[in-house]
């Protein structure tokens, strides 16, 4: 009783005493001059840094720091309520709201685990085949439940049955690679498709915003699916060379009777089941032909919400599904998108884009190939110190659109090509995306190999992310 009272005071100090560094660390920087920027444009970009800095510590919550900027911006500096709430209007953000109404309707109407289940039984024939067939499962599933961490709760049970069937024990070498590559494909998989996530949806509404420019969904995808299946091609062969199956024999012909007994519990697929099926089939069709039919692919989400919600055709009632959705996270990303807005507006970023180049004759002088090269690494292995997709894109797309106007290169593409970085980066280690945690807590792999893992995977993704976009990128016109 006694120690979990002394963790808790603990905990309470550690957070107060951490808060209190990094505001005072904000308010020393307010006293040193920004030559160049405006009043307001500093004081955006110092409250936007300070929410930097609370968010990669994290002594609180992230949607209670960017509230705590937003109360200070709108009381103590006159900011309007109507901007600094803005991104809740944002198109972006009922996109990523109605697409996790989606997800949660996808996971409990078990079609995920039943498509995996399938693919299982017909392809698992041994332990490589196994991964290569799990990897293309959360590939294609990703089209149609857009959250890595619902798409984690569906497959990480799976993999975990597949580990016992290799006989590979918990906390024992032997069943690493497997549940190492289903992690691996569930975070590469969200660059593939715009609405994979909702990183992609507030990155890409930034560079939009930004440049004036538009970007359809099979757009993104046809901008996406070259590195995405290339670095998922890989992953299953990557992490069996590091860590091969101990038991040689099983591994070559693997026993995968729980997936057809599992898919003989089930039973035949149930009217509501080929409704859902149905709906997602629809939402992924209508977001395809979004150029061909003029339908914006906010609206999509809508309309299929609308339709899988009819009472008929679900278990649970819609209110017991709304009330299910990461609110805290929808507020965090309204009141970023906002923020992002304003420090945007206040030149804030721009400003801090030409004092990083100005003081730095490495990146000035740079040609536009030598910075994507450099800009796609540092995106993608800077992740390893930052806990989520979310505050990574807020805080790496403007500074990268801004960093690439001062230098001539062209701000859309640098803009885009960062957030699909994001997507690719949140593998290292298992604080950095939710979704990793679910696969960690197998206790089928170390914090050594999923890090050594991800250092050569994601070599793989900048290597294949930077070829696309010098030789495909131009061919498709984006570019």
């Amino acid at each position: 009783m006694n120690s979990k009272a002394n963790d808790s005071t603990f905990q309470r100090w550690k957070w107060l005493l951490e808060t209190a560094i990094i505001t005072l660390a904000a308010f020393l920087l307010s006293l040193v001059p920004f030559e160049g920027l405006e009043a307001n444009g500093k004081v955006t970009l110092i409250i936007f840094l300070w929410c930097i800095a609370m968010w990669i510590v994290k002594p609180i919550p992230e949607w209670l720091t960017s509230s705590l900027a937003s109360v200070v911006l709108v009381t103590f500096f006159g900011f309007g309520a109507g901007a600094q709430f803005s991104g809740f209007g944002n198109a972006g953000w009922w996109l990523v709201v109605y697409a996790s109404v989606l997800g949660l309707v996808m996971v409990d109407s078990g079609l995920g685990k039943r498509m995996a289940y399938y693919v299982i039984s017909k392809l698992g024939s041994n332990y490589l085949t196994a991964s290569y067939a799990l990897c293309l499962t959360t590939t294609v599933s990703s089209a149609f439940i857009p959250s890595a961490g619902a798409r984690s709760s569906t497959f990480a049970p799976i993999v975990d049955n597949l580990c016992d069937a290799l006989g590979a024990k918990k906390g024992e070498r032997g069943g690493e690679s497997m549940p190492l590559a289903c992690m691996f494909a569930n975070s590469t998989t969200t660059m593939l498709f715009m609405t994979a996530t909702g990183a992609n949806v507030i990155g890409l509404n930034l560079v939009l915003e930004a440049t004036g420019k538009t970007l359809s969904w099979t757009s993104w995808f046809l901008a996406a699916f070259i590195p995405s299946l290339l670095t998922i091609a890989c992953i299953p062969l990557v992490t069996h060379k590091l860590y091969p199956p101990v038991d040689k024999e099983k591994a070559k012909k693997l026993d995968v009777s729980f997936a057809k007994e599992a898919l003989k519990e089930m039973g035949p697929m149930r009217a509501k089941e080929k409704w859902t099926l149905f709906c997602f089939v629809l939402t992924v069709l209508l977001w395809a032909t979004g150029d061909l039919t003029g339908m914006n692919a906010n609206i999509v989400p809508m309309l299929t919400v609308v339709l899988v919600l009819i009472p008929p055709f679900v278990d649970k009632k819609a209110g017991d599904i709304l009330r299910r959705i990461p609110w805290a996270s929808m507020v965090w990303m309204g009141l970023v998108l906002g923020m992002s807005t304003l420090v945007e507006n206040g030149g804030g970023f721009q400003w801090l884009a030409d004092k990083l180049i100005l003081n730095s004759a490495f990146i000035s002088n740079m040609s536009f190939t030598v910075f994507l090269a450099f800009w796609i690494v540092l995106v993608v292995f800077i992740h390893i110190v930052f806990a989520g997709m979310n505050a990574m894109v807020a805080i790496f797309v403007p500074i990268g659109m801004a960093i690439a106007e001062a230098l001539g290169f062209d701000a859309y593409t640098v803009g885009i090509i960062t957030t699909m970085c994001v997507a690719v980066g949140a593998n290292f280690f298992c604080f950095n995306s939710q979704s990793n945690v679910l696969f960690y807590a197998m206790e089928r792999f170390t914090v050594k190999q999923q890090f050594l893992s991800a250092v050569v995977i994601n070599f793989i993704a900048c290597v294949c992310l930077l070829l696309t976009l010098l030789l495909f990128w131009p061919a498709i016109g984006l570019v």
